[in-house]
């Protein structure tokens, strides 16, 4: 699920950490339980799966900030034999949330929880930490979650409110579901090339590493690789291409081509048409930035050094 809490709660962590990561393992069942995703002055949000299926996150803008941070706090479970479908299992979840919510999201105080009570309209309205997903449904989230992911979320909180006082005070809110399917993972190979011709996924989107300062380091291998076809292609056997397969002619201002070419090769300049050419040939497309800030090559700019390119 999704916590939101007043800023000034957890301002001393958001101040030494952007994202703090606080782990337990409370009893009774020592489930993994964490913090993830945390957004200081940010907002909660809905996202949309297949099938209709409501799921809460949270974000936050560079310019834009709200009195509230929102964080989650997931709950692991991994399941043994002979049950084989924890996607399935977790979006059936999901589901009860939804039908609770009539399709919305639900929000509950965190008192009302330890209350034993759902949360209504009239109270969430009256409450101190006002809720930055407008359209989320006031209810009861523990009538859907299982007894022990409840459970271990609401030990967790109350371990963490004494490090953090407020934590897990009456008016901190609570958003549901949020769901990681996190063995739902892309096949790639060493290069991140996925099973789509020309399709890479770095990052979160393969499901292989959810941290973004780890998804950050995919860029300088895939970078590489990317290098590697581009100079593979370059040494192919170059191909007629129609003119139609270069539509950078008509952005340079240059006028349209009636006939095929060969793309020309030069052992110390490279001209533009050339990786466009050598790009199609191997059904890569692939953008050419002049490093000296230029959008596109006018007449003049045909050809260029080498070293004045950047591949995006």
């Amino acid at each position: 699920m999704r916590v939101e809490l007043r800023n000034e709660v957890i301002e001393d962590v958001n101040e030494v950490l952007y994202e703090g990561k606080l782990i337990g393992y409370p009893n009774p069942f020592r489930n993994k339980v964490r913090t993830f995703c945390q957004n200081p002055g940010g907002f909660v949000a809905q996202e949309n799966y297949d099938g209709g299926l409501a799921v809460v996150n949270g974000h936050s803008f560079k310019e834009r900030k709200s009195d509230n941070t929102n964080l989650a706090i997931l709950c692991s479970h991994n399941f043994r034999e002979p049950f084989d479908q924890p996607i399935a299992y977790a979006q059936n979840v999901a589901r009860l949330c939804n039908m609770l919510g009539d399709g919305h999201i639900l929000v509950q105080r965190f008192g009302d929880i330890l209350n034993g009570k759902r949360t209504w309209q009239k109270e969430l309205d009256r409450s101190n930490v006002r809720p930055t997903l407008p359209d989320a449904v006031a209810g009861d989230i523990t009538s859907a979650l299982p007894y022990r992911t409840m459970t271990s979320i609401v030990a967790f909180m109350l371990a963490v409110d004494k490090a953090i006082p407020g934590f897990a005070s009456g008016e901190t809110l609570l958003y549901a579901p949020e769901v990681k399917f996190y063995s739902n993972r892309v096949q790639m190979d060493e290069e991140f090339t996925t099973s789509v011709a020309n399709l890479h996924c770095l990052g979160d989107s393969e499901r292989m590493d959810a941290r973004p300062h780890d998804g950050l380091g995919h860029g300088l291998p895939h970078g590489r690789a990317s290098r590697r076809r581009a100079i593979g292609a370059l040494a192919a056997p170059l191909q007629p291409i129609p003119r139609a397969r270069h539509p950078w002619r008509l952005a340079a201002g240059l006028p349209p081509m009636r006939t095929t070419f060969f793309p020309r090769r030069s052992a110390h300049r490279i001209y533009a048409r050339h990786i466009d050419a050598a790009a199609c040939n191997d059904g890569v497309s692939l953008r050419l930035t002049p490093a000296n800030g230029a959008d596109v090559l006018t007449p003049a700019q045909k050809t260029v050094d080498a070293a004045n390119f950047a591949i995006m």
